[in-house]
């Protein structure tokens, strides 16, 4: 699909169903968890990490 046949919601006069504004903020709150795990996960490494070496390394 080209950019051309993109058109604005303004545009076109259709706006996202309350089914789709769900799953979009299913799906962004998904993508938030994953990031806030990965983030305690990388804290939890920098807290058993001794300062120096091993620490620079992460």
């Amino acid at each position: 699909m080209s950019l051309r046949g993109l058109r604005s919601e303004a545009e076109t006069g259709l706006v996202p169903s309350v089914q789709d504004f769900d799953k979009k903020l299913a799906e962004a709150d998904a993508y938030l968890q994953i990031l806030i795990d990965q983030l305690k996960l990388f804290d939890e490494k920098l807290k058993d990490c001794k300062e120096g070496e091993s620490r620079r390394k992460i």
